[in-house]
């Protein structure tokens, strides 16, 4: 028997109230990202494209070929190991021992043209979200990092972002308190995340170009190598809430009913994953 979310009182949402526990049931006019490492089947060779299961609805909205999203792999053995969890989550483990020269990064990079209409329709409401775990601290100076985003070049100014804190429990999120977001959600336990943010608009020091990389996980700088924590990513999902019409709340509700089915329920899909223990590399 199909299992099923039943999404009661869910305003704000242009699809159905009864969804299969499917992250396709997020996709609408508006979807431009959705990952999930788990139908990869492998950890792909660097410079070629992942499956972006929002792709279809991506390349009618801003043109042909918008939503191919590309996996750069700049690891080495001394820095760690990528791998694919037996659930088939996309773990990044970083080494915490000496070896280490050179700060180096998993990315999932968006399209040009996916790029140019993030820049170009950057007033438009999205809504950001990030399914993972971090598999092992980071130790004293290591840096929060962002796993999730759409930042611009120029600045450090993110239009939208997620991430964790490499040491103790919470999660962050970008735009901050404020005008420019919508709403965050940091649901967490024993290390796992499921986090979510909206952003309305930009400030006005995001820059006139968008940032190649949609996920990004590694050492930030040379000052993090041998301290970093390690993360395990589930999946992640980008939504312009302009095009589509939804809220935050109703696509926040929905998402998060999703992980909590697929994550945290005995039977879910990636529930009770297991991976290589980072303090073993």
């Amino acid at each position: 028997m199909s299992k099923f979310v039943r999404m009661a009182g869910v305003t704000g949402f242009t699809g159905g109230m009864t969804l299969p526990v499917s992250r396709a049931s997020l996709l609408n006019a508006g979807s431009l990202v959705s990952v999930e490492p788990s139908g990869w089947g492998s950890v792909p060779a660097t410079s070629t494209p992942v499956t972006n299961l929002a792709s279809v609805q991506c390349d009618a909205l801003v043109g042909a070929d918008a939503g191919v999203l590309t996996f750069i792999n700049e690891f080495t053995t001394p820095e760690g190991i990528v791998e694919l969890s037996t659930k088939g989550g996309l773990h990044v483990i970083k080494k915490q021992a000496a070896g280490q020269t050179v700060a180096r990064f998993i990315r999932i990079s968006m399209s040009s043209a996916l790029r140019t209409y993030l820049a170009t329709n950057i007033t438009h409401d999205l809504y950001l979200s990030w399914w993972g775990k971090r598999t092992r601290v980071g130790l004293s100076g290591s840096v929060l990092r962002y796993i999730a985003k759409v930042s611009g070049t120029a600045t450090a100014q993110f239009a939208a972002g997620v991430g964790v804190d490499p040491i103790s429990a919470p999660g962050y999120a970008s735009p901050g308190v404020g005008a420019y977001r919508l709403g965050f959600t940091d649901h967490h336990d024993s290390d796992q995340y499921f986090l979510a943010v909206g952003s309305t608009g930009a400030s006005s020091d995001f820059g006139g170009t968008t940032h190649a990389n949609v996920f990004l996980d590694g050492m930030l700088t040379t000052g993090e190598l041998a301290k970093s924590p390690s993360f395990l990513t589930w999946a992640l999902y980008l939504e312009d809430l302009t095009v589509s019409g939804n809220t935050f709340a109703a696509v926040e509700a929905i998402d998060k009913a999703l992980y909590t089915a697929m994550v945290e329920t005995a039977g879910g899909v990636y529930y009770g994953d297991t991976y290589t223990d980072p303090a073993t590399v």
